[in-house]
């Protein structure tokens, strides 16, 4: 049965809580170097030194200077319009042994960003303090301020050894969306100066181990327990968190961002679980996925996750053999038993190809179509539950169909009878023939204001599309 709503403009973003969820995204240094007033630099280094030393004429002032590829910046923000992201970027301190200090010692930095495009390009093998972008040689902390803006100040004690200085906010976030040339050149200086003669320094991207300094994109409101990106941030494929089998491989990452996802490989059995902190009457699941047509027809299957309530229901949605999405329905509330395909959301699915069988959707010749879809469930634990259906067409992070007013369930209601809330999210392939890829898994909590307007969106959406 279907019920139709109010609805939300695609402007307004879900609220939601933060968690302990690792759901980050990387952006990992291009080059980094530090630069001293003796005339050299030291790109090739483990560390980034910065220091200014006592008395504005010295040899020993060092500034740090680390560049990063913005290309896919803003396309990774699309990608994950609507959830809580937060944009940081992360210095790791290291103990340099370059001099000392006293642990109760207090120190001050300041981060700049190179506003002057023309001075971007510079190469850690060859920059120095004469030539560094925006550098102000009358001091170990000065830069030219026509060619920079200060993003942030902050204050450490001692070496700062072991101390990862995350730098977000508003400043952060306007250079990096000013952004014209893909590159973003940050300039890190020390403000207080060295009467006990230590220079401090940051992790490089030579270092052994941690990669350098980050541009994180922090999605501080997903309630998942598990690695909804499945990936370190090195880019590492990564499944900590989540309860799998031999079934659940590497993939490349299906949007921007992304280095990894997950592959679920349907000649195996199992599946891909977690179990999430969403015990609430209303929650949303947003995902992306491609996958390939299972080869048999409308009764078959291959993306097939479930949404598991406390209690014994569940949401079962599937895409089968001839694209359709569909809801398995055993319940009352929806009507007969079977199949629902849910039509407002028909003619989008485009299938992806695995060519040489080689269990990827990446290699020359095969076909990659990835798609966005996100549940949103309402008054679960409550008399009337009903959910909707959001789908984007092939390779955008937009949703263009949404099906309202769902309320079809498998195995039991999550009614008033039991908990509130999302108990498992359980990807499968135990009974389908088409392989599949998952990414960015992202489930939220948001406000029941936030709720109210996304209804408002769902309905003019379906409009549109009528």
């Amino acid at each position: 049965m279907k019920r139709f709503m109010l609805i939300v403009p695609a402007a307004f973003a879900l609220l939601a809580v933060a968690t302990g969820a690792r759901a980050d995204v990387a952006f990992l240094v291009q080059d980094d170097a530090y630069v001293q007033s003796s005339g050299t630099g030291s790109g090739a280094a483990n560390m980034v030194l910065v220091k200014r030393d006592t008395g504005a004429v010295s040899s020993s002032h060092r500034k740090g200077y680390i560049s990063y590829d913005l290309t896919d910046y803003q396309a990774a923000l699309a990608a994950r319009s609507g959830r809580g992201v937060n944009t940081q970027l992360d210095l790791p301190f290291v103990f340099t042994s370059v001099g000392g200090t006293s642990a109760s010692t207090v120190w001050d930095f300041e981060v700049y960003g190179l506003t002057d495009e023309s001075v971007d390009s510079w190469d850690e093998s060859t920059i120095d303090y004469s030539n560094a972008p925006a550098n102000d040689a009358s001091d170990g902390n000065t830069v030219d301020g026509t060619k920079t803006t200060s993003i942030a100040t902050f204050t450490g004690m001692g070496t700062m050894s072991g101390v990862t200085q995350s730098i977000s906010g508003a400043a952060l976030d306007s250079f990096l969306n000013s952004d014209t040339d893909n590159v973003g050149t940050f300039i890190i200086v020390r403000n207080t100066a060295a009467g006990d003669n230590y220079a401090h320094g940051f992790q490089s991207k030579e270092a052994t181990t941690g990669g350098g300094a980050k541009i994180k994109l922090i999605e501080t409101g997903n309630r998942l327990d598990a690695n909804s990106e499945f990936e370190t941030f090195g880019g590492s494929f990564d499944k900590t968190g989540w309860s799998s089998t031999g079934a659940a491989l590497e993939h490349d990452g299906l949007i921007a961002g992304s280095q990894k996802a997950v592959f679920m490989d349907s000649s195996q059995s199992g599946n891909l679980a977690d179990s999430p902190n969403a015990q609430s009457e209303n929650f949303s699941v947003d995902m992306y996925f491609a996958t390939a047509d299972g080869g048999g027809g409308g009764g078959d299957r291959g993306f097939n996750v479930n949404y598991e309530f406390f209690g014994s229901g569940q949401i079962n949605l599937r895409v089968n053999g001839v694209g359709q999405i569909q809801v398995f329905n055993d319940q009352g509330l929806g009507g007969t038993t079977g199949w629902k395909t849910l039509s407002d959301l028909s003619g989008l699915i485009a299938f992806s190809e695995d060519n040489n069988a080689d269990l990827d959707f990446t290699d020359v010749g095969d076909v990659l179509n990835v798609f966005r879809i996100k549940l949103v469930m309402y008054g679960s634990g409550t008399a009337n539950p009903y959910y909707d259906v959001y789908l984007s067409a092939a390779n955008s992070t937009t949703f263009a169909a949404v099906a309202t007013g769902l309320q079809f369930f498998q195995n039991d209601v999550p009614d008033a009878s039991v908990a509130a809330g999302l108990e498992l999210l359980e990807f499968d392939i135990a009974n389908g023939n088409g392989n599949y890829a998952v990414d960015s898994v992202y489930i939220a909590i948001p406000e029941p204001a936030g709720f109210a307007m996304l209804s408002l969106g769902a309905l003019a959406l379906l409009h549109r599309r009528r």
